[in-house]
C-alpha cells in the first residue's frame, strides 16, 4: 500500500516537473538561409522565411517579430532581429540576421527595363537617352563600379543628349529618376 502510494506521488511529482519545464522552455527561431545575406543596392529585400516553434504551443511563426532598418537605396551593413514569445511569456535570445546591400552592376536585370532607349551603349562619350513611356527625365546620374557617383544633372524633357567623354573608359550605371520611378541600365563608355 505505501509502495503504490510513493509510485503515484512520484509520478505525480515527475507530471508536474515535466509540465513546468515545457512552460518554461523558450520557443526555437529558425532562419530559412541562416548565413549572412548579401543583397543588391536598389533591389528588393525579400526575407528569407522564418519559423518558429514551442514545445507548448506548437508552431507560432506569425508571432515572429522583425526588428531593424533595412534601406536597399543605400550601400551598408544592416541587422534585422528575430524575436518570438510564446504564451507562458517565454522567448529565447533574439535571432540577428546580418545583410549587406551592395554596389553591383546585374546585367541582366538592368537589361530588362525598357523605359528608356539609351544609346550607343558602346559609346566615346556621346550618349542619347529617350523616354519610352512619354514620361519627363528629371534627373540622370552616373555610378562608377565603386559606388561614387560621377555624373548628376537635372532636366525636365523626354529625351536627353550627354557629353561624358570626359570619363574613364569604364562601365558605369546609369540612373534615370522619371514620373516617380528610379531606372537603371548600364552603360559602357570607351
Amino acid at each position: 500500500m505505501h509502495m503504490i502510494k510513493l509510485s503515484y506521488a512520484f509520478c505525480t511529482l515527475f507530471l508536474l516537473f515535466l509540465s513546468l519545464t515545457a512552460y518554461s522552455a523558450s520557443p526555437v527561431i529558425t532562419i530559412s538561409d541562416n548565413s549572412d545575406i548579401k543583397t543588391s543596392i536598389y533591389s528588393t529585400y525579400l526575407d528569407q522565411g522564418s519559423t518558429a516553434i514551442d514545445a507548448e504551443d506548437g508552431i507560432i511563426t506569425s508571432s515572429i517579430l522583425v526588428s531593424g532598418n533595412l534601406d536597399t537605396s543605400k550601400m551598408g551593413n544592416y541587422y534585422l532581429q528575430y524575436i518570438v514569445t510564446d504564451l507562458s511569456g517565454n522567448s529565447p535570445k533574439e535571432y540577428t540576421l546580418y545583410t549587406e546591400i551592395m554596389q553591383t552592376l546585374n546585367i541582366s536585370e538592368l537589361a530588362r527595363d525598357q523605359r528608356f532607349i539609351v544609346y550607343p551603349n558602346l559609346s566615346s562619350g556621346s550618349v542619347s537617352i529617350q523616354s519610352v513611356h512619354h514620361k519627363l527625365i528629371i534627373s540622370i546620374s552616373l555610378v562608377n563600379s565603386l559606388g561614387h557617383q560621377v555624373y548628376n544633372e537635372h532636366f525636365n524633357s523626354k529625351e536627353e543628349q550627354l557629353a561624358l567623354s570626359y570619363l574613364p573608359s569604364r562601365m558605369y550605371l546609369l540612373e534615370i529618376a522619371s514620373g516617380g520611378l528610379l531606372t537603371q541600365k548600364r552603360l559602357i563608355i570607351n
